[in-house]
């Protein structure tokens, strides 16, 4: 309390003096750091598996993610590289892109012998603080297509929601649109690098 009082007492100058000097070390900071780039992330499986707010969210929303060990096998055989490696592809995007980061913790899991998935983010996610946070630990890179090469060349599966922004703003209650007659760019990668989609 006595130092939310002095503050009230200070100029309104030192207060935008404050945030302006915050902004600019932020936007320093995101200039300098960008494993969104890599084709690698920054991506920790254990956060992505254990943090109390997904396993709570997963349990609230009845998440499952279905998958036979006949489709582990065939993404493992099929692909080109010797690695189990994919693209996934998750339709309608919805409003949000939280589906996501609540099922790379169960896609971890549930493809155990499949590299591990990079998803595909846009661009502003990693200049917001927080959200910047939660995209880089749940494997988000951007979506930038020289990026999602990169993850494929390092032998990375890769998730695209190839809907994006158009299904974002296109939601309406109780009705799916998926957007994908104009979005082939995924398929291309995925016949490029000999990935099974």
């Amino acid at each position: 309390l006595v130092a939310g009082g002095a503050l009230y007492k200070l100029p309104w100058s030192w207060s935008v003096a404050g945030c302006g000097t915050a902004a600019l070390a932020w936007g320093a900071y995101i200039t300098v750091d960008t494993p969104q780039y890599t084709g690698e992330g920054r991506h920790d499986p254990h956060f992505s598996k254990t943090n109390k707010m997904f396993q709570q969210l997963r349990a609230y929303l009845r998440m499952t993610l279905h998958r036979t060990e006949e489709v582990q096998q065939q993404l493992v055989k099929k692909s080109a590289t010797g690695v189990g490696q994919a693209i996934f592809a998750a339709f309608p995007h919805g409003v949000n892109g939280d589906f996501r980061m609540l099922m790379d913790g169960m896609m971890l899991e549930a493809f155990p012998s499949v590299a591990p998935a990079r998803a595909l983010a846009a661009s502003v996610l990693f200049q917001i603080p927080g959200a910047r946070s939660f995209a880089l630990k749940t494997g988000c890179v951007d979506a930038g297509r020289a990026t999602a090469k990169k993850v494929l060349s390092k032998k990375l599966s890769l998730v695209v929601l190839p809907g994006g922004l158009d299904e974002q703003v296109l939601c309406e209650h109780g009705k799916e649109r998926v957007v994908v007659q104009k979005r082939h760019g995924f398929v291309r990668l995925a016949m490029e690098h000999g990935v099974p989609l």
